[in-house]
């Protein structure tokens, strides 16, 4: 018995003493700094797919044939565009419906508190452990 109350006891303090999990939504007008207060952070740009459609359509001639081969040879050039845009839009989906978050940038903790408007992830670490 008085194992199973030792166990217990390190598995709720193991638990209270790890790091929240962290995804940060944010776009470029909004960089974050300090990363490093966690050990690890997802962090989601929510311009993702805007920043790849700008990179692939900048200066495209007005030929469709011509535009389409310069596409081709820019997604070429960046063999992982593709999956950062598909990131970019599964990030989107998880912040608009599963979080529904209405502003950026925001701090995800262990999928139930949001922090919005902070760009400093040690400065949100401060007000999410406040909130414990």
């Amino acid at each position: 018995m008085r194992v199973w109350h030792l166990l217990t006891f390190a598995l709720i303090t193991t638990t209270a003493l790890a790091d929240p999990r962290v995804e940060v939504f944010t776009d470029r007008a909004h960089p974050i700094i300090h990363a490093e207060a966690f050990a690890q952070v997802r962090v989601v740009r929510i311009d993702g797919l805007v920043l790849a459609q700008e990179y692939l359509s900048k200066g495209l001639p007005m030929d469709e044939n011509a535009a389409a081969k310069r596409v081709n040879a820019r997604l070429a050039a960046r063999p992982n565009l593709k999956d950062q845009m598909m990131a970019a839009g599964e990030g989107l989906a998880l912040a608009h419906l599963q979080y529904q978050l209405d502003r950026y940038p925001a701090i995800v903790f262990d999928d139930k508190a949001v922090i919005y408007g902070v760009t400093d992830l040690a400065v949100a670490k401060r007000l999410y452990e406040q909130r414990l």
